[in-house]
């Protein structure tokens, strides 16, 4: 289903206010935004993490739910949101900020490095 842009502009807003009543709720969370979802096999490919909703590349569905998953026992993650995409190469003249990317990997932690340079958004 395609969003038209005044439904795209509603959901953003609708999803702002949901983000900031979390943030004002006094409790932990952790908002992770991934990119466009796939349905592939997980930990292929190095992921970029990163915030202020400037990446729009794809994500594989178990990588967002290993994330997830990972996130609700690393308290790096605790009070922060981001967004998450697998790694991709910027425009030449279009490197707009400096992305951090890992390689999931089942034997470390990958989140813990990935999100220590991220700031609390408390």
């Amino acid at each position: 289903m395609e969003l038209n842009l005044t439904e795209e502009n509603k959901f953003s807003k609708q999803r702002r206010a949901g983000e900031d009543a979390l943030r004002r709720s006094g409790l932990g969370y952790t908002i992770v935004r991934p990119g466009p979802l796939q349905e592939e096999p997980g930990g292929q490919r190095a992921l970029i993490f990163d915030q202020g909703n400037r990446i729009s590349q794809a994500i594989s569905c178990a990588d967002v739910a290993d994330i997830c998953v990972k996130a609700l026992h690393d308290s790096t993650a605790r009070n922060k949101s981001f967004d998450v995409c697998y790694e991709y190469v910027s425009e030449e003249g279009n490197e707009l900020y400096e992305l951090v990317a890992h390689l999931p990997d089942k034997a470390n932690n990958y989140l813990t490095p990935a999100l220590s340079v991220l700031e609390k958004n408390t």
